[in-house]
């Protein structure tokens, strides 16, 4: 099965675009979730602050979490991506 990585974000989330071009520049497979938009899996993933990225395995458990984002974390933010891509 194929690991996942979600990312929970917000509309007036101003770190939320930022690691978005990050994530965008390196054609990143992610999921996005507004958490405005999905409340309820806002609280099945326990998300207390935006943006929230999890790195899940295929069955869905959770392998890796980051909370929050500016552009001195980029390279925490890369490492979680290329987890993805290990088996």
């Amino acid at each position: 099965m194929t690991k996942r990585l979600l990312k929970f974000e917000g509309a007036s989330c101003g770190a939320c675009k930022s690691a978005q071009s990050l994530l965008d520049s390196i054609d990143a497979p992610i999921e996005k979730i507004d958490v405005g938009e999905s409340p309820h899996l806002a609280a099945q993933y326990d998300i207390g602050g935006i943006p929230t990225f999890i790195l899940l395995d295929g069955d869905d458990t959770e392998l890796d979490r980051m909370i929050g984002y500016n552009p001195n974390r980029s390279s925490e933010l890369l490492n979680l991506v290329n987890k993805l891509k290990t088996i």
